[in-house]
């Protein structure tokens, strides 16, 4: 409100201020719903149940939609996508930080995002987030996934605890993560979960005309 209604009364200095302020109410907003995401996830009593991927996958490029339509992102997700053993709402929240990521971390280009599911032996699935985006060199790889590990402190946005709450998640669902990437090459994260057991479905017996 300062800065909308009273910018014409203040000097340079007291705008600039004014927008201090500001950046810094917005950024510590983001940190708190952040901690309170991650929060949740080491708390929440996690029962795994058959998610459909697919289902999964939409309700995340939702819940990113506007950051996909503000960045011009071009999104793409082949099938097949299996069911897999989940806890729907904390599977959401990892694959929301993942696309946002994805999308966030693009220098100058439109960021091409592929999300796709592959099934690996031992009845695991594999869940791919690539991206076209900065990408991650090797020594950095293992700690993106720690609590307040930022690579880029000033030139994107962010708070260092996204990809801590996919590994937190993820780890709570009895699965791994992981990454893929170099510098300028784009990143390939990954998660794994266990395939959902087929149910066998009992259909009527069959009318036989005498």
């Amino acid at each position: 409100l300062l800065v909308q209604d009273h910018a014409a009364n203040l000097s340079q200095q007291g705008r600039d201020y004014a927008n201090f302020i500001n950046t810094a109410a917005q950024t510590m907003d983001r940190l708190l719903v952040d901690l309170l995401a991650f929060s949740k996830i080491n708390q929440q009593k996690i029962e795994l149940t058959p998610v459909a991927l697919e289902v999964a996958v939409q309700s995340a490029l939702a819940g990113c939609e506007t950051e996909i339509r503000e960045s011009g992102a071009r999104i793409e997700c082949p099938p097949p996508w299996p069911t897999v053993l989940a806890h729907a709402s904390t599977l959401r929240q990892v694959l929301v930080n993942l696309i946002s990521n994805a999308v966030k971390f693009v220098a100058a280009k439109t960021p091409q995002v592929r999300l796709r599911a592959e099934e690996r032996p031992g009845g695991i699935v594999r869940i791919w987030v690539e991206d076209n985006g900065i990408g991650i060199p090797a020594e950095f790889q293992e700690r993106v996934f720690h609590v307040f590990q930022r690579l880029h402190t000033t030139e994107y946005a962010g708070t260092g605890i996204g990809l801590a709450i996919v590994q937190k998640g993820i780890e709570r669902m009895g699965g791994r993560a992981g990454v893929e990437s170099a510098p300028r090459m784009g990143s390939r994260f990954w998660i794994e979960l266990p395939k959902a057991p087929a149910t066998t479905i009992e259909l009527p017996p069959t009318k036989t005309t005498p």
